[in-house]
């Protein structure tokens, strides 16, 4: 099975979610931006935005650019950061719903019917590149837009911990490489190609909780790399080198040590060590970024 229609359907589900909730968070600010609804003295006193814009406008970017970090992580998709401010300044994520309510008729609209589509247009322009920047920098393949997606088949192994994807490709030593949080075995690796031409096999699983397998594979890195060790029975493979990416440092630190006679060399790549063990701000550092809403898995 190719990751092409699995990766078009996880797309679909979270920019439905993203587009649903960028207009949720322009509703709510409306009265505070607008102001043709700031003249109906709905909220006295209330700062016009048009004597104040540049607080107002940096308000908004901030929430977007938050909204789209805790939907899908301030480390690897940082780009939601500068779009978020962008779409902003520009006024076009405001303008969808602005718009559309001064066209029903839901408010005074002071400007004619064809430049009210076309502020309303240029909103909806600017979320669809946007949603097209997670496809093409988020799912699986690219490393930069306009690069033609490789076709990447993935795997099933039934362990006795649970399903576990994986993809396989090379042939020689096998390499089992631990990806980063929010990520599959279909994300784009860096390393990918010279490891082929030194002539490693690269065995590249899914995270607990991403692409095709679930969270109960592996709820702890402890739970993982048990999990991972079946995988390599399943795969009849007596020995790896293991490389733990980003947040996969503790399973493989976890892997290493519990099975040492599995494990021939760890390669760590800026790797987290001991986000669950520290304490103060440190520990709620390790929290915020990467991810509140899916912590446990991150970490495993």
């Amino acid at each position: 099975m190719t990751i092409t229609h699995h990766a078009r359907g996880e797309l679909l589900g979270k920019a439905l979610i993203m587009f649903v909730g960028l207009l949720l968070v322009s509703l709510l600010i409306i009265f505070a931006i607008e102001p043709s609804i700031y003249t109906t003295t709905l909220w006295p006193g209330w700062v016009p935005a048009e004597r104040y814009p540049w607080p107002v406008l940096l308000f908004l970017g901030a929430l977007i650019a938050f909204l789209g970090m805790l939907m899908y992580g301030v480390l690897h998709h940082w780009r939601w950061l500068f779009w978020g401010i962008l779409m902003a300044f520009t006024g076009s994520v405001i303008q969808i719903p602005v718009e559309g309510l001064q066209l029903l008729g839901v408010f005074p609209n002071p400007y004619p019917v064809w430049y009210s589509l076309f502020r309303g247009g240029v909103g909806f322009i600017e979320l669809g590149f946007a949603f097209w920047m997670i496809q093409t920098y988020r799912h699986q393949g690219v490393w930069a837009m306009g690069r033609k997606k490789a076709e990447q088949v993935s795997h099933l192994a039934r362990t006795k911990q649970g399903l576990i994807e994986y993809r396989s490709v090379g042939q020689g030593p096998a390499v089992l490489v631990l990806n980063g949080g929010h990520t599959n075995c279909h994300s784009p690796l860096g390393h990918e190609t010279f490891f082929r031409e030194q002539g490693y096999q690269l065995i590249v699983p899914s995270r607990p909780g991403y692409g095709r397998t679930p969270s109960s594979t592996g709820k702890t890195a402890e739970a993982f790399a048990d999990a991972l060790v079946s995988l390599l029975d399943f795969l009849q493979l007596d020995q790896v080198i293991v490389v733990g990416i980003s947040a996969a440092g503790p399973t493989a630190l976890q892997l290493a040590g519990r099975y040492p006679e599995r494990v021939s060399k760890v390669i760590l790549q800026n790797a987290a060590t001991d986000g669950r063990y520290a304490s103060g701000m440190i520990r709620l550092g390790t929290y915020v970024l990467f991810n509140p809403t899916i912590y446990s898995v991150q970490i495993s």
